[in-house]
């Protein structure tokens, strides 16, 4: 079977249709211009309506034509992009045939296409003339519309009604499905609207056994038990009965023998109160309060007011088969229609109904979809399954009679649900290697919520039985709970992560409840009844007293204490630090990682939310983001806290799409890391692209180092050309309850003034408290504003004025910053003695907090005096840091450092966060690839235990060069022990003494050595005798001399000035290594000061070329007795051949006829080198 992993961007930022208000007027007579041959007939019914209260009723004969002549806007229709035809027809009698529709003039057909009638009801068609008609589609100049009947059948009446021809495009999710299959077929692999695809084309892959075995009846009846007492819901007041039953008269249903008519029923996007429609979130209600009525009070009227309602929207359209024109969504709407007919099963089957209800059940609720095993990474939208499908579909099972169709249908859906939990590669929907929950290609815990209550739901009912969910499937489960659990402070997640919902995002009872039933769903691989972690975790969140915190307390559990640690989400590009009851959010965005969700409509002014954002939600019992100063009213979207941003007018920061913004950026470095899951780090290439109102050369390096109770931010870099606009990092943004809420400025005096604004000085370090109690120390040389002020702002979503007080402070960089910084510090829920007490220890650095050692475009590093770790954040490869331990990287990294025992072991992280994802799309299915980070340490060390992602790869008495393999943005953490002590007494070795480029008095000489250490280089004349390793050290009696620091196998040169003329100089090295170990003494070749051979080759005096399998070498002087020549073939291999001297011709054979070589010949320091081409 053919999979699909990707979803078409193009969905999300498609033009919904207003498809109000244009229909063509069908209600009191046949339109002019509609006529009927073969003796078939066309007229006004009520018998049937889905606009007003009648229809066009067409009474057909076999092969009759029915034809409309220029239909009203017809030619706009066909000549608008994506334009069509907008139809509803109703069919008395379901037959196995198919209308025909065309369109042209006169005797040519442009467009036509085929529509089945075999369905009873209404059913939409909705079709688009390019898109999904067949035909020559040569001209749009149509003057006619025909239907043309069965040829093979006798006749019937079909009626037409909501008929347009709009103005705008078709809907971009219109729903292929039984009676017009072929249409828009990329939503044959969307969850929502490839229902027909799955029922008309999946067929089981699970055999069918003869009879239900004995463990799968008692999990029928166990779940079935469970969904009563989950749906049945408490015995209705009278009240709530009348309101139901009045509900339920507002639709207006009636019954005329067969007919049953009543208010339009339509979907979401064609829904209209101005036409009195029905949509499905208005009926699902008040199907299943008439089912619980019945259930409780044995109401015999709301009984048949259930049966009436259900035949009422199976009429109306939702019926197998039938796509509603489009039913995009319509999970989040269809849920109380399952539990209804569930509930009122006996009594469907009783009156010969429950058929047709469940077929429909089954068929809208898709269950389909499982008759096939899926494969990972190709289940689109799987998160809104988990929240809108998996338990419609579980109770449409359940709701079947106990056979073995129903335990097929069970080890189906508990297939898809163990599949659907394994870690998901890529961006794709599901859940992440680090437990990241991923939605719309991102990590999206706001419709995570909603799927992790599905799955919590699920567990309730099939725990315990033969179809319950897997180890791995329930340990992946609880990674992602964990994760969501960690990334929330009690119940709310910071704004880095809200999607399109900005500044508020919190957890739902439902999700609540997840972690307790998969509490009781046992730990996985053992045999424990209970899974501690999850039981904790759940009587933390839930502070209220219900039934499953009593049950697991009464079991002896407790709530855990507030997370504490630091954690790492790369998916995310997130780090999360947390003490106590505070929580720090530090997020960015990537390549691979979005920053914000903005669509037309929803956060447009959100661009800002990832751009190094660091966000401390710890106030308000329990802590709320709202508490903790992170109101809309007001919010100036220009400023998150930690973010380096340009203020611009709302207008500007507004998204420049017409559709969804998911800004990425170029860079794949930005992440965050942590050692021990205690103490962690961050860092962000932020590098803004070129957009409409952005400024392409935005730039920063950020870091973020977390220990314990301080959050130290740098910045480096900060540069643009945007001289209209001011660019600054937040330090904090606070809404005030009240005015005179009270902040601290470099004193223990209170600030209170309303309004007010205050520039500091740029002299001094700086700090103060902010009005919800974190403290901020700022070092010197920061432009810090500080303003206490009402603001004015726009809703994100509607663009209302909003207004709030706040008490806000940022730095300021400037228009156009030039390689601005920053170092600032913050002390969540600090108090004035704790900011004062830190303030006065960084002014000594003895004293001093942390060690800002390097702070440029390849690396922030940050020594921390408390925890002794050293963070690293190598925006780049890096050599020579001149730190304690650490001597260079290859790659951009994060890495922490933590001494211990005397320095004879280390406590190391090394996390690459760049995913590298080989494509780079909305949602790719395509896996992590493997990075390999090489460091070299000072030192001789080796593994202390054992992890096989990390390689010695060289290890000496002097460094130590290790490989860590990495993937999915996952720190790999090892300790290393000082190595077993060993006498180095190698000597190194000169690899390279050659004097070159000789012009007159100056030359340039080279030289290597095979190790780190020292290089002595001494020049004398060839008439003195060779000097001694001693004098080459100290320059004794040389012409000239010299050392240089070397690194390993890496040349060193510099030039020699000021020689004699016309005079014979040797020059000779030693090199000594970092043990001190010396070497031999080298020397090059003698050279002369004044040689005219250099100037013959320059100048083409030399002739090299190659005839015969010979490379023939010819002067026209006679070459020096020092002279040589090597030759190397393409691949850079030296050949041994015979060297034959002829005058002043060398000929030198070689085994090839027709290659390239590469012909070096050297005399007294100068060097020729010519490539050759061998003929014949």
């Amino acid at each position: 079977m053919k999979r699909y992993t990707l979803y078409l961007m193009g969905l999300l930022l498609m033009t919904f249709t207003n498809v109000k208000g244009q229909y063509i007027g069908l209600e009191n007579s046949v339109p002019s211009g509609w006529s009927t041959n073969n003796g078939a007939n066309l007229s006004i019914s009520d018998s049937h309506f889905k606009l007003g209260s009648q229809s066009v009723k067409w009474d057909w004969t076999s092969g009759a034509v029915l034809q409309i002549d220029n239909p009203p806007n017809l030619k706009t229709a066909v000549d608008t992009y994506k334009g069509g035809l907008m139809l509803w027809i109703y069919n008395e009698e379901a037959l196995d045939e198919k209308l025909v529709f065309q369109f042209g003039k006169g005797s040519n057909v442009e467009y036509h296409f085929e529509y089945g009638i075999n369905f009873k009801g209404w059913r939409a068609c909705w079709i688009r003339f390019k898109e999904d008609m067949s035909g020559p589609k040569s001209s749009k100049d149509l003057e006619f519309m025909k239907i043309i009947a069965p040829a093979h059948a006798q006749g019937g009446s079909l009626f037409f009604d909501r008929m347009q021809f709009p103005s705008k495009r078709i809907h971009d999710r219109v729903t292929p499905d039984k009676q017009l299959p072929y249409i828009n077929p990329a939503m044959n692999h969307n969850h929502w609207a490839a229902l027909w695809h799955w029922y008309d084309t999946y067929t089981h892959d699970i055999s069918l056994e003869a009879s239900v075995s004995t463990e799968q009846q008692k999990a029928f009846d166990s779940i079935k038990e469970e969904m009563i007492k989950a749906y049945k819901g408490s015995a209705p007041s009278s009240s709530k009965i009348a309101s139901t039953k009045d509900k339920f008269r507002a639709f207006e249903i009636k019954r005329n023998g067969d007919v049953i008519t009543g208010r339009p029923y339509v979907s979401d996007d064609e829904y209209d109160t101005a036409h009195r429609d029905v949509k499905m979130d208005q009926v699902g209600p008040v199907l299943q309060s008439l089912a619980q009525i019945w259930y409780h009070k044995k109401d015999n009227e709301a009984k048949q007011m259930f049966f009436d309602l259900l035949d009422y929207v199976m009429d109306q359209g939702l019926n197998v088969g039938s796509g509603m024109g489009t039913n995009h969504h319509y999970g989040y709407n269809f849920r109380e229609f399952p539990p209804a007919i569930f509930l009122m099963k006996d009594e469907l089957k009783t009156d010969g109904k429950l058929e047709d209800a469940a077929a429909m059940l089954k068929y809208w609720t898709g269950i389909q979809e499982y008759r096939l095993a899926p494969e990972v990474g190709t289940l689109q939208g799987l998160i809104d399954s988990w929240n809108t499908t998996i338990l419609p579909r579980l109770i449409a099972i359940i709701a079947m009679d106990d056979t073995p169709d129903k335990a097929r249908e069970m080890k189906a859906i508990k297939r898809w649900m163990d599949i659907s939990l394994k870690i998901v590669p890529g961006t794709m929907g599901g859940i992440k290697a680090d437990g990241s929950g991923f939605h719309h290609g991102g990590l999206y815990p706001a419709y995570c919520k909603g799927g992790y209550a599905g799955i919590g739901s699920f567990l309730k009912f099939v725990n315990g039985t033969c179809f319950a969910l897997s180890d791995e499937a329930r340990t992946n489960f609880g990674k992602a709970l964990i994760c969501m659990r960690n990334y929330s402070n009690l119940l709310d997640w910071g704004f880095g992560i809200c999607g399109r919902h900005p500044l508020a995002g919190n957890m739902s009872n439902g999700l609540k409840n997840a972690f307790a039933y998969l509490a009781k769903s046992g730990k996985p691989n053992t045999n424990e009844e209970v899974w501690r972690e999850m039981a904790e975790a759940y009587l933390r969140l839930e502070t209220a007293n219900t039934s499953l915190a009593q049950e697991l307390i009464a079991k002896g559990f407790a709530a855990e204490n507030e997370p504490d640690g630091n954690y790492t989400y790369n998916y995310g590009a997130l780090g999360i630090h947390r003490r106590g009851n505070w929580m720090v959010t530090v997020k960015g965005y990537n390549k691979y990682v979005w920053g914000s969700e903005i669509y037309s409509k929803d956060n447009r002014y959100g661009r800002y939310q990832s751009y190094g954002t660091v966000q401390v939600i710890g106030s308000g019992s329990p802590a709320k983001a709202s508490e903790s100063g992170f109101v809309e009213e007001g919010w100036d979207w220009n400023r998150y806290p930690g973010a380096t941003s340009i203020h611009l007018p709302l207008n500007l920061l507004e998204s420049p799409n017409s559709g969804t913004l998911m800004e990425k950026s170029d860079e794949g470095f930005t992440g965050a890391s942590n050692l021990d899951g205690e103490n962690g780090i961050f860092g962000m290439k932020l590098r803004e692209k070129a957009r409409t109102n952005f400024t392409a050369d935005h730039q920063a390096n950020k870091s973020v180092f977390c220990f314990e109770d301080r959050i130290i931010c740098l910045g480096s870099d900060i540069s643009n050309s945007n001289s209209q606009y001011p660019t600054e990092t937040t330090l904090f943004q606070v809404n005030l309850k009240n005015q005179s809420d009270a902040m601290f400025v470099n004193s223990s005096n209170a600030v209170t003034s309303f309004p007010l604004q205050n520039d500091l000085t740029t002299d001094k370090d700086h700090w103060m408290v902010d009005p919800v109690g974190n403290a901020y120390w700022i070092k010197t040389g920061a432009k810090v504003k500080i303003s206490r002020l009402s603001q004015d702002s726009k809703h994100n979503k509607t663009k209302k004025n909003t207004q709030g007080d706040f008490a806000s402070a940022w730095i300021d960089h400037g228009s156009a910053p030039s390689n601005q910084t920053y170092e600032y510090v913050i002390l969540p829920d600090a108090d004035l003695s704790k900011i004062q007490s830190f303030s006065e220890s960084m002014k000594q650095e003895q004293n001093a907090a942390y060690k800002v050692i390097r702070q440029d475009e390849f690396a922030h590093i940050l020594w921390d005096r408390n925890t002794d770790i050293t963070g690293y954040v190598f925006f780049q490869p890096t050599s020579e840091l001149g730190d304690q331990f650490l001597k260079q990287i290859n790659a951009p990294s994060l890495v922490m450092l933590q001494p211990k025992e005397d320095n004879s072991k280390l406590n190391m992280s090394v996390c690459d966060p760049d995913l590298h994802l080989p494509e780079i799309a909305y949602t790719t299915a395509k896996a992590s690839q493997e990075s390999l980070v090489e460091f070299v340490l000072k030192g001789n060390w080796e593994l202390d235990g054992q992890n096989s992602a990390v390689n010695i790869l060289e290890r000496q008495a002097t460094e130590t060069r290790i490989q860590v393999r990495l993937i999915d943005g996952i720190p790999q953490q090892f300790q290393l022990k000082k190595g077993e002590e060993f006498t180095d007494d190698t000597k190194p070795i000169i690899g390279h003494v050659k004097v070159k480029d000789i012009q007159e008095k100056r030359a340039k000489l080279e030289l290597t050595s095979n190790e780190d250490g020292t290089l002595f280089w001494y020049l004398n004349l060839e008439s003195k005798a060779a000097p001694t390793i001693e004098m080459v050290k100290s320059g004794n009696g040389a012409e000239q001399y010299g050392q240089q620091i070397c690194v390993a196998n890496q040349m060193w040169n510099t030039d020699l000035t000021n020689l004699g003329e016309n005079k014979n100089y040797i020059l000779y090295a030693v090199a000594e290594d970092e043990a001190e170990n010396i070497s031999a003494l080298a020397s090059s070749e003698p050279f002369n000061t004044l040689l005219t051979g250099i100037n013959d080759m320059a100048s083409n005096k030399v002739i090299v070329f190659g005839k015969n399998g010979n490379i023939i070498i010819k002067s026209q002087q006679m070459f020096s007795k020092d002279s040589s020549v090597q030759v190397f073939d393409r691949l850079g291999r030296a050949l041994s051949s015979k060297l034959t001297l002829n005058s002043n011709e060398f000929s030198i054979p070689v085994q090839s006829k027709t290659d390239i070589f590469i012909v070096r010949i050297q005399q007294k320091g100068q060097l020729l080198t010519r490539k050759v081409l061998m003929s014949k």
